[in-house]
This record gives structure tokens, C-alpha cells and sequence, in this order.
């Protein structure tokens, strides 16, 4: 039967080394951001908390159509992943106001018209001489 041995500073590494990762994998945070841009209609924010192995957050956008989509996410290791999704109306109090989407589009310039040139020269006397290939076209050296 073989022994281990084990100093101290060994034995007090291992512990060290089980704490510090089971301290990365209880670690928390928490973030948000948000975006208000109504030139471009990139209207967004965010926000998400991790406690231990628990996650929760939620974002919200504004849709094309005007409805704002809101997210609601959470993540357990037991339960999984699930996420409740709702559009609802721009609006505070109940009150829902509608929303035009600017058009961005610039009005078009209208080019000359130019008349298109082949790139290969048309020859009109290309024809096939014995069925099996294209002729010379006329004046093309041999």
C-alpha cells in the first residue's frame, strides 16, 4: 500500500484552489444599457443580474410596427432557460399613442440614359460552316 504525503502549504493550496473556484462560479454581477436614437428608430435597453447560478433580465425594443417587444428571461439550473415575450402599445398610463415610421428614403436621381455598347463585337457573318464549329468571321486573320 503506497502513502500520500501531504504538507500543510499542499493541503492549504488544494483549499485555496476549491474556494477560489467555487467563488468564480457563485460570482454575480449585474448590467444595463440602454440606446435612443430616433433618427435611426434604434429605440432598445437592457438589463440582466446573475446571482450565483441564478439569471434574470429582461430587454425591450421598439419594433417596426410601433409595438414595444419586451423580454423576460430567467435561467436556473433545475428549471432551465424560459423566457416570457409580450408586444404591447407605446404609451404611460394606459394611454397608447401611435407612431409613424419616417421614411429615410432620399428621392432618386435620374441618370442619362446611355446607350449600352457590347463588350465583344457583334459580326453578323458569324455563322457555322459544317455544323461543328464557329467560322473565322470575315476579315479575321487565319
Amino acid at each position: 500500500m503506497q502513502c500520500i504525503k501531504m504538507t500543510i502549504s499542499t493541503l492549504l493550496l488544494v483549499v485555496l484552489m476549491i474556494s477560489c473556484i467555487l467563488q468564480m462560479a457563485s460570482a454575480g454581477y449585474n448590467f444595463g444599457y440602454g440606446v435612443n436614437d430616433p433618427s435611426t428608430g434604434d429605440i432598445k435597453d437592457q438589463q440582466e443580474t446573475k446571482n450565483g447560478n441564478q439569471l434574470t433580465g429582461y430587454y425591450r425594443l421598439l419594433d417596426s410596427d410601433g409595438l414595444v417587444r419586451t423580454v423576460n428571461y430567467q435561467s436556473h439550473p433545475l428549471t432551465g432557460f424560459t423566457a416570457q415575450v409580450s408586444r404591447d402599445p407605446i404609451g404611460m398610463e394606459g394611454q397608447t399613442t401611435s407612431r409613424q415610421a419616417k421614411s429615410r428614403a432620399q428621392p432618386q436621381k435620374s441618370w442619362p440614359a446611355i446607350p449600352r455598347t457590347p463588350l465583344i463585337p457583334i459580326i453578323p457573318n458569324s455563322r457555322l460552316d459544317d455544323g461543328t464549329r464557329y467560322g473565322y468571321p470575315e476579315g479575321y486573320p487565319q
